[in-house]
C-alpha cells in the first residue's frame, strides 16, 4: 500500500514538472461552425440553415456574424474559409470571410485577416489567409469576431477555422 502512494506521488510530480514542456507550443484550430453565426438584422430572410449542417444563401445578399474567443497572448497563425461558391451571379460573385477585433475602449474596429472563394466551383473550398494583422490576442483591450457574407442559392457556408499557436 505504502509503495502504491509513493508511486503516485512521483506520478504526480513528474506530471507537473513535464506538462508544461509539451503544452509549450500547442496549436489547436478554433472552428466556428455555421450554426454559430447570425444574421446581423439587415436582411433576416436572406439565409436558411441546411439539415446538413451549413448555412445557404436565399438568392440576397446577407452578413452573418460570430464571436470568436481565443486564448490571451495567443498568436493568430492563418484563418480559413470553408464554403461552396456555386455561383458567378452576385454583384460579389465570391462567399467573403473577414477576422475582426475591435477595441473595447474606443469600439475602433480593425481587420486582422480576410478571405474569400475563388468563384463558381460545385466542390468545396478551402481559402486560407496566414497574413494576420494584429496577430497576437489581447483579450483584455480587445473582443474579436467572424463576418461572412454569402447571397447566391448554391452558396454554401460550412464552417471558419482559426489556427493560432500559445
Amino acid at each position: 500500500m505504502r509503495t502504491l502512494k509513493v508511486l503516485s506521488v512521483a506520478v504526480a510530480l513528474v506530471l507537473i514538472v513535464v506538462a508544461p514542456v509539451w503544452a509549450a507550443g500547442h496549436r489547436a484550430p478554433l472552428v466556428i461552425p455555421a450554426a454559430a453565426f447570425h444574421n446581423d438584422g439587415e436582411d433576416p430572410d436572406g439565409f436558411w440553415f441546411h439539415p446538413n449542417g451549413h448555412l445557404e444563401g436565399s438568392g440576397y445578399g446577407v452578413k452573418m456574424i460570430a464571436a470568436v474567443y481565443l486564448p490571451q497572448n495567443a498568436t493568430v497563425e492563418s484563418f480559413t474559409l470553408y464554403a461552396v461558391d456555386g455561383t458567378d451571379s452576385c454583384e460579389a460573385p465570391s462567399i467573403n470571410a473577414w477576422l475582426y477585433r475591435v477595441e473595447i475602449s474606443s469600439g475602433d474596429v480593425s481587420m486582422m485577416a480576410l478571405t474569400a472563394t475563388s468563384g463558381a466551383s460545385p466542390f468545396m473550398q478551402e481559402r486560407v489567409d496566414s497574413s494576420i494583422d494584429y496577430a497576437v490576442v489581447s483579450n483584455l483591450q480587445y473582443s474579436y469576431f467572424v463576418r461572412m457574407d454569402l447571397c447566391g442559392y448554391t452558396h454554401d457556408f460550412y464552417s471558419i477555422s482559426i489556427d493560432y499557436s500559445e
